[in-house]
């Protein structure tokens, strides 16, 4: 009998968190030398709102310290550059991009994408639980992070006639995944304010999590209400006074600008030195066109800065904001400890994306994917699925 101890997964992950660890402390001292050092740029700092001269030293994934490294196995110049967290899309519905998610990867990392949260409300009325699994099977290794919130309202009126349906246990499930945030987008807002018993049991089984909400128009008493029933996050504004309404109601407010929906530029005076914590942007529904041919959050960026919306600020609304709101620990800064998913701007005001990184390998650079993405493999069931006559 052999006397070797088998360690356990647990110790396992433990002993390679701590040999990690260790090796980060001695970097961000100087002691060791990193495995990647962005050299020559400056960093966003989105807890200061400062852009600071340092390098970025990046070990398994994980930064290990913001200042001077003169050393490292692999040194990528960013002179000249301004290297920031990557972009979040907070709410996006990934059918809506016309795209399986690999297509999806290769058309946004170029562009600064580093996560998304989605709502895939789209292929559960098509393919109920099943269907989801399948979206989610086919992000699985690809450069960037998708996270999700479970589908509330599937169908979302009685009214409708759908392929399938999303049962609370579907939700329940769901919600159980390491990689949902949340329930996703409560359209039903007429059963909320009803108090309606089924309505009442999603958001009972989502206590503890986020809750997005989707209440468009909705203000005053009714508002309170809705707020009231634990709801989070709202997208839906269309008016500066509406969206005002929410902020106040305690909502973190998502300025859309989508493919159809294009409320940024109505919204935008709201973003203030005492709101700006509480609102970020999301794209919600943009297809492929818009995403090859404008881009995506950079996209939004721009929009945004061209319209008088300090770029600093703004990058930290795409970033920060997001990953706070949404409780997405390790990821939203450029600081020690934090996973090194950045990307480098050659223009700040312009949003002018020339690398990617997603922890810490360089994953797109000057427009072009260089990550190998898994196959695009359809499941049969999802086949022939859109029937019209």
């Amino acid at each position: 009998m052999s006397d070797e101890h088998q360690y356990t997964d647990a110790e396992s992950a433990y002993f390679k968190w701590l040999w990690q660890w260790r090796r980060r402390t001695a970097i961000a001292q100087g002691l060791y030398e990193p495995a990647t050092v962005l050299k020559g740029g400056r960093v966003l700092n989105v807890f200061s709102g400062e852009l600071i001269e340092a390098d970025v030293a990046v070990d398994a994934g994980v930064i290990a310290g913001v200042g001077q490294f003169p050393d490292a196995r692999d040194v990528i110049d960013v002179r000249g550059m301004i290297v920031t967290p990557s972009f979040i899309d907070p709410h996006l519905h990934l059918e809506s991009t016309l795209l399986w998610p690999p297509e999806l990867a290769r058309a946004v990392v170029p562009h600064g994408t580093g996560a998304i949260i989605a709502d895939p409300h789209e292929i559960a009325n098509v393919a109920g639980l099943p269907g989801v699994e399948s979206l989610r099977a086919a992000t699985q290794g690809l450069p960037l992070d998708i996270r999700y919130t479970a589908p509330s309202c599937v169908p979302a009126s009685p009214l409708e006639s759908p392929g399938a349906s999303f049962e609370l246990h579907d939700i329940e499930a769901m919600l159980a995944w390491p990689d949902t945030l949340a329930l996703g987008e409560l359209m039903n807002f007429p059963g909320v304010l009803a108090a309606d018993p089924e309505i009442g049991a999603r958001i009972w089984v989502s206590n503890g999590q986020p809750r997005d909400g989707h209440a468009p128009g909705l203000r005053g008493p009714k508002l309170q209400a809705y707020a009231g029933a634990g709801m989070h996050s709202d997208h839906e504004s269309f008016e500066l006074g509406e969206a005002r309404d929410k902020l106040r109601a305690g909502l973190v407010i998502m300025m859309r600008q989508g493919s159809s929906e294009k409320n940024l530029l109505d919204l935008l005076p709201l973003v203030d030195d005492e709101t700006w914590p509480r609102i970020t942007f999301c794209s919600d529904d943009r297809d492929c066109h818009d995403l090859t041919e404008y881009g995506h959050v950079d996209d939004i960026l721009r929009t945004a800065i061209r319209s008088g919306l300090d770029p600093v600020r703004a990058i930290r609304m795409a970033t920060w904001n997001p990953a706070r709101h949404w409780r997405m620990d390790g990821i939203g800064a450029v600081a020690p400890g934090y996973r090194a998913n950045l990307v480098a701007l050659t223009n700040l005001e312009s949003v002018s994306v020339e690398h990617t990184f997603h922890n810490g390998r360089l994953v797109a650079s000057g427009g072009e994917l260089l990550a190998s993405l898994p196959p695009t493999t359809i499941p049969d069931f999802l086949r022939h699925s859109v029937n019209v006559a």
